[in-house]
């Protein structure tokens, strides 16, 4: 009964530490690499979320800026836009007037068809400009031209940490209401 171990197959438990070790770090980067996609997906997500909201919103703006008219903006950059809403009227049958801000991180509606926050509680507003221009071509002065707005705001996701990227989002639309068909002419647009 004499046996030699020289002729039997089998692993050293050297050999079978270095395997599990291999094994372990695979699956430790293979987890890690998983993990980070999750949390990419979710982010991307997230920011397709916000930038469905922040264009159903731009949308609604511009929808109703197009049949508007005397917009209070001076030209330079503002955060509040207020205009009057062919679309609405008052009690006295006068256009009701329309106005859009940014407060507390949401663009908020005031005035005819109803008020209220207008963005998503997952959506952070960081920036609202509305530049109301009007160039008054041909020798006309520039109130009897329609008006165009340039609309630009940056969106975000609401407590985002540092490496969130915002959505950034700019559009310009032309009142379709020419200033000398309105109710009374009042920039006496008629008389030129």
């Amino acid at each position: 009964m004499n046996h030699t171990f020289q002729n039997k197959k089998g692993f050293t438990l050297i050999e079978l530490l270095v395997a599990m070790g291999v094994f372990i770090t695979v699956l430790t980067i293979t987890v890690a690499i998983f993990v980070n996609a999750l949390k990419g997906e979710r982010l991307l997500t997230e920011l397709v979320a916000i930038n469905n909201n922040a264009g159903i919103v731009l949308e609604q703006m511009v929808r109703e800026m197009r049949t508007g008219y005397n917009f209070t903006n001076s030209g330079s950059c503002e955060s509040s836009i207020t205009f009057a809403n062919s679309q609405y009227s008052d009690p006295a049958g006068n256009n009701a007037t329309t106005t859009y801000t940014l407060a507390s991180g949401g663009i908020i509606r005031q005035g005819g068809g109803g008020s209220g926050l207008l963005t998503s509680s997952n959506t952070e507003v960081k920036n609202l400009c509305f530049k109301v221009l009007q160039y008054g071509g041909g020798g006309a002065r520039p109130e009897c031209d329609p008006a165009r707005i340039v609309v630009s705001m940056k969106v975000g996701p609401k407590n985002s940490g540092e490496g969130t990227p915002d959505v950034t989002l700019e559009t310009v639309v032309s009142s379709r209401v020419i200033p000398s068909e309105i109710k009374d002419d009042p920039y006496a647009c008629k008389s030129k």
